[in-house]
């Protein structure tokens, strides 16, 4: 099952960027993907759950997620940059200006920090 809206996204708005700012936990960096298209984003990965046995109480997500955030303007998808840093992971997305949109979806690197 995949679950949807599970982690939270803030949206900033900035005169030639939008930053998305969404804490995910737990991930490991081989199970993170980020694509985008026109006016989006679509992040997703999967949270392994750890191997203990006999649990008494598991309130912490466990599983595939994915989220997608949608732009109020055509966003410039190539030159996208993302970077997971200690459980949150920042998107830099700029707008596009005077350009054209190739219809494609793209596939971002994203650089892991500790």
């Amino acid at each position: 099952m995949v679950r949807n809206e599970l982690f939270p996204v803030d949206i900033i708005d900035n005169i030639d960027f939008y930053y998305v700012i969404m804490d995910i936990p737990g991930i490991n960096p081989q199970d993170l993907e980020i694509k985008g298209g026109e006016n989006y984003l679509i992040i997703k990965g999967r949270k392994i759950k750890e191997k203990f046995k006999n649990y008494i109480l598991m309130e912490r997500f466990s599983g595939k997620f994915l989220r997608k955030v949608n732009f109020p303007e055509s966003i410039n998808i190539e030159k996208a940059q993302a970077e997971y840093q200690n459980g949150v992971l920042y998107i830099k997305v700029p707008k596009l200006k005077n350009e054209i949109f190739v219809d494609t979806s793209i596939k971002l690197n994203i650089i892991f920090r500790r």
